[in-house]
């Protein structure tokens, strides 16, 4: 009775595999896309000292393409003081993550990038403001955005 009803479960599992076309895709799970922040309190025109950490946990090893970085900032009204477009052209960069293994970069945030009322950029300004970073991964042309946790900063 116990073999038939661990049979059946496993038939019902196949099935659900062939009928959803459930492969080895890639999914954000097997990202974790995460941020930490030791003093998250600055002053206006002080950065934020930020470590982004991206680990590989899909049982293969990945290469990411990217031209600056292949972590992307997100604050509302805030874009990231990257290097003129000239200077990203060309060839991308490519990162190899082995299985298990984790990618990590630090990042000065909040000094500058912020846009004003007036579209003009400026430090980030007095108040609270949420930080978050994302990144893209492609595998067999599926794109998967990984999101990182959220990270609540002030400037006084």
């Amino acid at each position: 009775m116990r073999y038939k009803k661990n049979k059946s479960l496993f038939l019902l599992g196949l099935l659900s595999f062939s009928i959803f076309g459930l492969t080895s895709c890639k999914y954000m799970e097997d990202f974790v896309l995460t941020i930490k922040v030791d003093d998250k309190a600055k002053e206006e025109g002080q950065d934020f000292i930020v470590t982004v950490s991206l680990l590989n946990q899909a049982y293969e090893d990945i290469t990411i393409s990217y031209y600056y970085s292949p972590f992307v900032p997100h604050i509302e009204r805030f874009e990231y003081p990257y290097p003129p477009t000239e200077e990203l052209l060309g060839e991308p960069n490519e990162l190899f993550i082995a299985d298990g293994d984790t990618y990590t970069e630090t990042w000065n945030i909040g000094s500058y990038g912020y846009l004003d009322e007036n579209e003009v950029k400026r430090s980030l300004t007095k108040g609270r403001h949420n930080l978050y970073f994302t990144t893209v991964i492609i595998f067999d042309e599926t794109q998967v955005t990984v999101k990182s946790n959220t990270v609540k900063l002030r400037v006084n």
